[in-house]
């Protein structure tokens, strides 16, 4: 992901949005009834998102997102921005940024998340499927792309970062669904997403994550000894660095929560507005 130096908080900002670009999904789930809706009336709930507006963040719940990871505040949002915006042109969008206070730290850590609803731009998708194809290819760009050799490439391969650690079918009450998720490494943040197709709307939700700042640490000082052809301490194996940690969950956790309890929360607040 590039973060535009714009200062700290338009920085967040952008990169809040440029997440959303690349919210992504694809693949297929259980057969569902619940949004499923075709033709004439599929389009009708489909229009019906687009009116919203100061009910869109309230009914895809951006908060959840900021509770599990024990935020302190929020930075930035929660924010709805239109389709047509100049970030989000095709989807309606909530976002967010949010600090994570952490023990012994001066500064806190920051991680965001987004949901954004795709819903029938006929002048720009022929359908709901292409525009949920095209979602997961770009997200999966951006780490299929990286230069082999390059800085982030290097920091991803050390932290075992460089794939992703998830990859899997999302069954439910919809047409299709799929998750993936990266670890956090270095500087750059780990990815959750899970996304959801209807035959009238697509569903992408996103969480980002801090590297903890610890772990970040010790495998520096791993990868500082392995240079100088020495043993790491006992206390830098696998079990011991994971024992630093300080953020209150892992990659992992918050990978399982996103793929299971808030995409499936989300989609049912979802239905139930539209089915008002």
């Amino acid at each position: 992901m590039v973060v535009i130096g714009l200062g700290r908080s338009k920085s967040l900002v952008v990169a809040v949005a440029a997440a959303i670009a690349l919210l992504p999904v694809a693949a297929c789930g259980t057969d569902g009834s619940a949004g499923n809706a075709s033709g004439e009336a599929g389009s009708d709930r489909a229009q019906a998102i687009g009116r919203w507006q100061d009910d869109f963040c309230p009914t895809v719940q951006p908060e959840l997102a900021a509770k599990r990871l024990s935020y302190s505040k929020y930075r930035f949002g929660p924010t709805y921005q239109a389709m047509g915006h100049a970030l989000t042109p095709n989807t309606f969008d909530c976002v967010a940024t949010f600090e994570i206070d952490l023990p012994q730290q001066k500064h806190p850590q920051d991680a965001s998340v987004s949901i954004a609803i795709y819903n029938r731009n006929e002048e720009a998708w022929s359908s709901v499927e292409e525009y949920y194809q095209k979602r997961l290819k770009d997200w999966l760009a951006v780490y299929e792309e990286l230069e082999v050799g390059s800085p982030v490439y290097k920091i991803r391969e050390r932290d075992g970062a460089l794939k992703p650690f998830l990859d899997k079918k999302l069954n439910g009450p919809w047409a299709a669904g799929h998750a993936y998720a990266i670890k956090a490494s270095g500087g750059s943040r780990g990815s959750m997403l899970a996304a959801v197709r209807t035959e009238d709307y697509a569903l992408f939700v996103m969480i980002e994550t801090p590297m903890d700042p610890e772990v970040s640490q010790a495998l520096t000082a791993v990868e500082f000894y392995e240079k100088r052809g020495e043993k790491p301490p006992a206390e830098l194996s696998e079990q011991g660095i994971e024992s630093r940690r300080i953020l209150p969950f892992t990659d992992e956790e918050i990978a399982e929560w996103t793929t299971t309890e808030y995409i499936t929360a989300v989609h049912k607040a979802i239905e139930a507005k539209l089915g008002e």
